[in-house]
């Protein structure tokens, strides 16, 4: 396979004349500071539970939703996320959460599944990613299209646990429109 590079969206030419969906009247904020600094796996210094759950607290004022962690990760995460949904549901927070996890991994799936059944089904979402590029699959030698069988069954598995989920492209800038196409099917 011959990769050629990055698709230029500058000169992408099928722009559609009218809006593809309803107008965005809300702008919604979220909080991702830590999924992203959890699924690191060289982190030094812990920040303490009660930190976590101070700071959810406080920033409740200003932001809509908490990626609260990626319980498929190593330790005790998913009990810890846990912990903070149960204490912002303690403190009649208003705000929403999702959880991450790798979209063509089983466990990852099922370590979401696990927190949601933790906290009694309680609504949170599911940000499941995906590099699925040709570009990269080819890199790494990753089978492409088993990687896409894996993402829409494990899209399947958590809508059928009651899961919403939302699927996050990776690196989509450097996609080509046929591979957006691909994966959204």
């Amino acid at each position: 396979m011959e990769i050629e590079g990055s698709y230029n969206w500058a000169n992408h030419l099928e722009i559609p004349e009218k809006p593809v969906g309803p107008r965005v009247e809300t702008v919604k904020i979220g909080d991702e500071t830590r999924r992203d600094g959890r699924q690191g796996t060289r982190q030094r210094k812990r920040i303490s539970q009660h930190k976590w759950e101070t700071y959810v607290e406080a920033a409740s004022k200003y932001v809509d939703y908490f990626d609260v962690g990626f319980p498929g990760s190593r330790g005790n995460h998913r009990g810890e996320i846990v912990k903070i949904v149960e204490h912002s549901i303690n403190k009649k927070l208003d705000v929403a959460f999702s959880v991450a996890g790798r979209a063509s991994k089983r466990e990852d799936v099922e370590a979401i599944i696990d927190v949601f059944h933790k906290l009694d089904g309680y609504p949170i979402e599911a940000d499941i990613f995906l590099d699925g590029s040709q570009e990269r699959a080819y890199i790494h030698g990753w089978d492409r299209q088993e990687m896409l069988k894996a993402m829409a069954e494990n899209t399947q598995f958590l809508t059928r646990h009651g899961i919403p989920v939302m699927v996050v492209l990776e690196r989509a800038f450097k996609y080509y429109p046929d591979e957006v196409r691909e994966m959204s099917m």
